[in-house]
C-alpha cells in the first residue's frame, strides 16, 4: 500500500478524549480535520494553531460544512466512501508497479509504449518526447505490432532502445541520406523490420543509415530491405562500433559499408554474427556485400576491422572498392600497424562467402587509375586466385568518354595483381574491374 506523504488528501475526524468529535479549545489541528461545534460541522483549511479560538468565528482556518445535527453522520459516510476510492486507486497503482517493476525515477531506465490506442501512436512522437524531456537518461520504446510509415532520425538522442513487440515494420519512402532509421549515436534495436521503398529519387536511400561515432549500435533479429540501394548503409567513424546478430540484409547489396574519410581515425569496428546477406544477382557486380575503402578519397590510416562469424550470403561474392594506387591490403591481417585501412579480423570463420573467411581474399574488386597503362592492385595472396576481366573496365577522356576496354594482360604476384591496358597512360580515367576465382573452387 502506498504511504501518505505530504499534504493530507482524505479528511479525518477529530478524536476528542470524551469520544466525540467536538472542538476542543487549546488544541492544534491538522489540515482537513473535521470537528463539531454548536451542532454544526467545520473542516480545517490549513494547520490550526492551538491559540486559535472557536471555528465559527475563525474563517481563516475553518470552513463551515453543515448546519444540521446529521452533518457529522453524512460526512462520516462521505469520508468512508472517499477512503474506499483512494484504497482502490492505490491497489491499481500497486498492480501496475508489479507489472512494470519499479517505476522510473531520475537516473533509471524509462519505458514508453507506442502503438494503436496508446498515448503515442507514432514512433517519432515518442522520440520527440524523449528528446524534449528525457534526453539524458536511457529510454526503452516498446513498439507494438503494426506497420509504422515514418522516417526516424535519432541523431540527437543517445542510449535509446527500440524493441518490437510482435510483428513490427518501420517503412519509409525517402532518398539518401535519409532512411527508415538514421542514427549516429548509440542505439539498441531488436525484432524490427526496416524498409525503404524509394525507387524514384536520384540516390535511393538505405533502410538503415548508421554512422556510429564514439558509441555502439546493436541490432538483434532485425531485417533491412531497400528497394533501390543497400539494405543497410554503414559509414563508420572514430570509436564507432556496429554489432548485428541474426539479422537479414537485402537490397542492391544487402550491406554497404565504408570507413571514415580522414587521417588516423581509429577504433572503427563492424561485427556480424549469424547474419544473412542478399544482393542483386544480375549486372556487373553480383554481390551481397560491398565494402568501400575510403583511401580512394584520400583516407589514410582510417582503420576499420570487420568480423563475420557464421554468416551466409547470396550471391556469395563480395565487392571491395579501393584506390589501387594505395598500399592498403584487404583482408587477411590482424596487424594494423602497417597502415591498412580495412581488414578482416582473424576470428572470422564459418561463413559461406570465401571473401569473408580469414586467410582468403575477396572475389570482385573495382579500382580506378589515372594516367597510367599499368594498374597495380595490392592484394594479399593474389596467387591463390585466377583473375579475369569483369566486363566493365573502361577508359575515359574528352573524345571518348566511358569506352569499354578490357585489360590486355592480367598477372599476379604474391601480394599484388598487375593489369596492363595499353594506351591508357594519356587517358583521364581507367576503371579496372576484376573477378577472382579461388583456385580451390570455393565459389
Amino acid at each position: 500500500m502506498r504511504q501518505y506523504i505530504g499534504a493530507r488528501y482524505v479528511p479525518k475526524f477529530f478524536d476528542n478524549p470524551d469520544g466525540t468529535n467536538t472542538w476542543l479549545e487549546g488544541v492544534a489541528y491538522e489540515p482537513l480535520t473535521i470537528v463539531s461545534y454548536a451542532g454544526n460541522a467545520y473542516t480545517s483549511k490549513k494547520p490550526v494553531p492551538a491559540t486559535v479560538g472557536a471555528p465559527n468565528v475563525n474563517t481563516e482556518y475553518w470552513v463551515y460544512t453543515g448546519t444540521s445535527s446529521g452533518a457529522i453522520g453524512q460526512l462520516t459516510q462521505e469520508v468512508a466512501d472517499l477512503q474506499s476510492d483512494v484504497t482502490e486507486l492505490d491497489r491499481r497503482i500497486d498492480d501496475v508497479e508489479d507489472d512494470l517493476g519499479v517505476l522510473p525515477t531520475v537516473g533509471q531506465n524509462c519505458l514508453i509504449i507506442v502503438g494503436k490506442d496508446q498515448r503515442f501512436t507514432a514512433i517519432n512522437d515518442a522520440i520527440d518526447y524523449v528528446r524534449q524531456y528525457m534526453s539524458t537518461k536511457p529510454v526503452t520504446i516498446a513498439i507494438l505490432s503494426g506497420t509504422y510509415n515514418e522516417s526516424i532520425d535519432v541523431d540527437t538522442v543517445s542510449n535509446l532502445t527500440l524493441v518490437g513487440i510482435g510483428d513490427v515494420t518501420i517503412q519509409a519512402d525517402v532518398p539518401w541520406p535519409e532512411a527508415a532509421l538514421r542514427c549516429s549515436r548509440s542505439i539498441y534495436c531488436q525484432n524490427i523490420k526496416f524498409y525503404n521503398l524509394n525507387t524514384h529519387s536520384g540516390t535511393k536511400g538505405y533502410a538503415v543509415h548508421a554512422d556510429p561515432l564514439n558509441g555502439i549500435q546493436t541490432y538483434i533479429n532485425c531485417t533491412f530491405n531497400s528497394a533501390g540501394n543497400a539494405g543497410f548503409g554503414l559509414g563508420n567513424d572514430r570509436n564507432g562500433e556496429l554489432r548485428c546478430y541474426n539479422c537479414r540484409f537485402t537490397g542492391m547489396y544487402g550491406l554497404y559499408m565504408h570507413n571514415r574519410n580522414g587521417s588516423n581515425i581509429l577504433g572503427q569496428w563492424a561485427r556480424f554474427y549469424q547474419c544473412r546477406f542478399e544482393g542483386y544477382t544480375s549486372g556487373d557486380f553480383k554481390s551481397c556485400i560491398k565494402i568501400d575503402d575510403q583511401s580512394i578519397n584520400g583516407a589514410v590510416n582510417s582503420q576499420m576491422a570487420c568480423e563475420f562469424i557464421g554468416c551466409t550470403g547470396y550471391p556469395r561474392q563480395i565487392t571491395y572498392l579501393f584506390n589501387g594506387g594505395s598500399q592498403h591490403y584487404l583482408p587477411d591481417a590482424q596487424d594494423s600497424a602497417n597502415g591498412k585501412n580495412i581488414w578482416l579480423w582473424q576470428s572470422c570463420h564459418d561463413n559461406n562467402m570465401p571473401g569473408l573467411e580469414y586467410g582468403l581474399i575477396p572475389i570482385e574488386i573495382d579500382s580506378y587509375f589515372y594516367h597510367t597503362q599499368t594498374a597495380i592492385l595490392p592484394w594479399e595472396h593474389a596467387n591463390d586466385f585466377t583473375w579475369t576481366n569483369n566486363s566493365s573496365s573502361y577508359c575515359e577522356d574528352a573524345s571518348s568518354p566511358s569506352v569499354a576496354k578490357a585489360p590486355d594482360s592480367i598477372s599476379t604476384q604474391r601480394n599484388q595483381i598487375v593489369a596492363i591496358c595499353y594506351g591508357m597512360q594519356n587517358k583521364y580515367n581507367w576503371r579496372c574491374s576484376l573477378r577472382g576465382i579461388p583456385k580451390d573452387n570455393l565459389v
